[in-house]
């Protein structure tokens, strides 16, 4: 949440070693100031932190610096960020303030916001490839030792599978009939997950402890996944992978990760990831990583005797639909971040098909739903946002590996 405390930058000094920005106060309070820039594309983990001096209210940022740092990003826009140990402050601009151009980069003032862009340019790849990684994987035919509905199930993933379990009547009404969600994981990768408890205090934060963030984000730092399983006796644990295909991993201490999800991406917390390690999905190290991950979830099921997990396939749509007109239309801007999220996804399911082998995948990585344009999920339309029909069709095909007997008498008793 953004303070209704305002800072006013007034003027902008370049130097030859440095560019120094001047802001006053509009409080009567005395605030401690932090500031760093931030990619405007949320999801990009590129953080520059800048020091302040509160004492004589300017922020200066050293030319070699910004230059070194913004240079890695062709093409990329950024936005200087401001916030108290607490929370995020919004800021003004004075209108008299002009653009400002050094070498590539430009610093274009406007009324509420500080952009610093990248004016170098970055080839476009125009061939792009369709990939899809080749599994192989035989299901069991039904899941073991569940002779009673609903299913005590555990979900770990994203809105690809936990959006099956919704009554709203876009997705499920009746699923509560079938299954009972005791605890979701949502937005963490497996990575995050088993490594070390980060020596952070994230309840000070508050955009870490407020909506959904407060649900979601305190197992990021506290790394309690054992505790999930504890008195829960799980029947069923449904996982998709999507997160671990898309999310980038902070290296936050020798054994500690973060899962930039969109929770972290929209912290004041990120302004401490300028100097950290970013490790991306479908890489060597990302790969490494997960596979040990997902080893040690492995022996978190046997030490809990949980038999029964499902892992759902799935795809990022390259297609979006608007059911009112039948209209289809390719994601066109964002293609080759589909493609190349589709391809990770392939690679992180087949390590933890082969590492828990007796799951049971559930491919939907061909399919003939595409993207809503329309979609009722928060985010709205989105190439991860899917038409109402396939959830109601990954829904049939998890209870398709339920007992017919149980299912039969439930659907008779409807």
């Amino acid at each position: 949440m953004k303070s209704d405390n305002k800072i006013f930058i007034n003027n902008i000094c370049i130097e030859t070693h440095s560019i120094t920005i001047f802001f006053d106060i509009d409080s009567s309070e005395e605030m401690q100031i932090e500031a760093w820039l931030e990619n405007k594309n949320k999801y990009k983990p590129h953080i520059f932190y800048i020091d302040v001096d509160n004492e004589k209210r300017r922020i200066v940022i050293e030319n070699q610096a910004l230059h070194s740092f913004i240079k890695g990003f062709p093409s990329e826009s950024f936005k200087l960020s401001l916030s108290t140990m607490t929370k995020r402050i919004s800021y003004k601009v004075s209108t008299n303030l002009k653009d400002i151009y050094l070498d590539d980069i430009d610093i274009l003032p406007t009324k509420e916001l500080l952009a610093f862009n990248n004016r170098e340019s970055i080839p476009k790849n125009e061939l792009l490839i369709n990939e899809q990684v080749k599994i192989q994987h035989e299901n069991k035919l039904e899941l073991e030792n569940i002779t009673v509905l609903p299913v005590d199930t555990l979900n770990i993933g994203s809105c690809f599978s936990r959006s099956v379990f919704k009554t709203h009547e876009y997705f499920n009404p009746r699923y509560k009939e079938f299954f009972y969600l005791k605890k979701t994981l949502f937005h963490n990768s497996f990575i995050s997950l088993f490594s070390d408890p980060i020596d952070f205090t994230f309840s000070t934060v508050e955009d870490l402890i407020t909506g959904d963030a407060a649900l979601y984000v305190g197992i990021e730092f506290i790394k309690n996944i054992d505790k999930q399983f504890i008195d829960s006796n799980f029947k069923l644990v449904v996982v998709d992978n999507y997160i671990d295909a898309t999310s980038p991993i902070i290296k936050y201490g020798s054994h500690s990760f973060l899962t930039y999800n969109k929770y972290l991406a929209e912290s004041i917390f990120k302004r401490l990831f300028s100097s950290c390690e970013i490790i991306y999905p479908g890489t060597k190290q990302h790969l490494e990583l997960y596979q040990k991950s997902i080893v040690n979830f492995r022996n978190i099921l046997t030490k809990y005797n949980v038999k029964n997990v499902i892992l759902i396939g799935g795809r990022q749509s390259q297609y979006k639909i608007n059911e009112q007109t039948n209209q289809i239309s390719p994601w066109t801007d964002k293609m080759e971040w589909i493609l190349n999220v589709n391809k990770n996804w392939d690679k992180v399911d087949r390590i933890f098909l082969e590492e828990i082998p007796n799951s049971i995948y559930i491919d939907k990585r061909t399919t003939h739903w595409k993207s809503d344009v329309f979609s009722p999920m928060i985010g709205g339309a989105s190439p991860s946002h899917y038409q109402s029909g396939y959830y109601k069709e990954l829904f049939n095909d998890i209870i398709s590996f339920l007992s017919r007997d149980s299912v039969d008498e439930k659907r008779y008793n409807q």
